[in-house]
């Protein structure tokens, strides 16, 4: 993990009161420190994850992996391989794999156009790769798919447990 002066000397970059921020050169036009608030034309196009991961140091950083599955032809390849894809959904929950998937609706949320998508605990993008290789779906070709490193950060869970009934509800 980067100690912030030496983030800001490997990036340039650092986040600043919820802005990413480059220390600048020279001391024209820099706020307090030494730092420039840059406008968006100047702001890079993208930034080292080690950049990220100390700027987010505080929060969880969970590394997770999202599969986004979009159907190849049609609702009727993924109608037919619905059930054997939810049963390998199935055991990849029971196995400690699978965080969350789910339908993804269209924008307008009335219809299903057949997209998912499926967010893994795996140790590198290759294995969670390999899990979508896997799927039930991916194999008969009736989606395609895109796997994302997802890292967590912000967000809460709220969970209910009644000693009465027994009974644990996800609110």
């Amino acid at each position: 993990m980067f100690s912030r002066t030496a983030q800001a000397r490997a990036t340039g970059w650092h986040l600043d009161r919820g802005k990413m921020v480059r220390r600048k050169k020279s001391t024209a036009r820099t706020t307090q420190g030494g730092v420039q608030i840059v406008s968006d034309s100047e702001a890079p196009k993208a930034l080292p994850v080690a950049a990220v991961k100390q700027a987010s140091a505080a929060m969880l950083q969970k590394q997770l992996y999202a599969i986004f599955t979009t159907p190849v032809n049609g609702l009727g390849p993924v109608l037919a391989n619905l059930e054997e894809h939810l049963a390998f959904q199935v055991k990849l929950e029971k196995d400690g794999i699978l965080f969350a998937a789910g339908p993804l609706w269209n924008d307008e949320e009335s219809e299903w156009l057949g997209e998912g998508m499926v967010v893994i605990r795996a140790a590198s993008r290759d294995e969670a790769v390999a899990v979508a290789e896997s799927d039930p779906m991916h194999k008969a070709g009736a989606r395609s798919f895109r796997v994302r490193p997802w890292m967590i950060n912000e967000g809460s869970m709220t969970f209910r447990l009644d000693l009465s009934s027994q009974t644990l509800t996800l609110a």
